[in-house]
């Protein structure tokens, strides 16, 4: 998900990224209390036609389903934001295991577009990702808007 605001002067944007996440805290626990007793059931059920083995597996597909949304909600509060102030670029990314602050000059940074679809900042003859939660769409309408940004930044 993108989110892109421009500011009343031309040279002033902010994007902020953040993952999708079709469910919050609320829907992980309802689905969890939803299949809990539903998955017991299908596994008694086996249990008492003879067909003891699918038991387990049922117990491993509900862990498998906890551990999935356990990430999925360890991962929500993640997000990368873009901002473009006078002859600043700054990029804060924030994720569970660290935070990263990067800091451009803005006439000298490059938005790059690789064939591959990734999105990246040059400046200084290093290169820096950017916007990698994105969809293709969302990148290329990212590096559009940056591209934009910064050259009228630039004049």
């Amino acid at each position: 998900m993108v989110d892109i605001v421009s500011a009343a002067p031309a040279t002033a944007l902010r994007i902020t990224v953040r993952p999708n996440s079709a469910v919050n805290g609320r829907w992980r626990l309802f689905v969890l209390v939803l299949l809990l007793p539903l998955f017991s059931a299908i596994g008694a059920g086996f249990v008492l036609l003879g067909a003891w083995p699918v038991a387990p597996c049922l117990a491993l597909a509900l862990g498998g389903l906890w551990l999935g949304l356990r990430q999925v909600e360890r991962h929500a509060g993640d997000f990368e934001r873009i901002v473009l102030c006078d002859d600043r670029l700054l990029v804060d990314r924030h994720d569970p295991r660290h935070d990263e602050h990067l800091e451009f000059n803005s006439l000298w940074v490059q938005v790059v577009t690789h064939g591959d679809g990734t999105l990246a900042l040059r400046s200084h003859g290093c290169e820096f990702p950017v916007g990698n939660d994105l969809t293709e769409s969302e990148r290329v309408a990212v590096g559009r808007e940056l591209r934009s940004t910064l050259a009228r930044a630039r004049f």
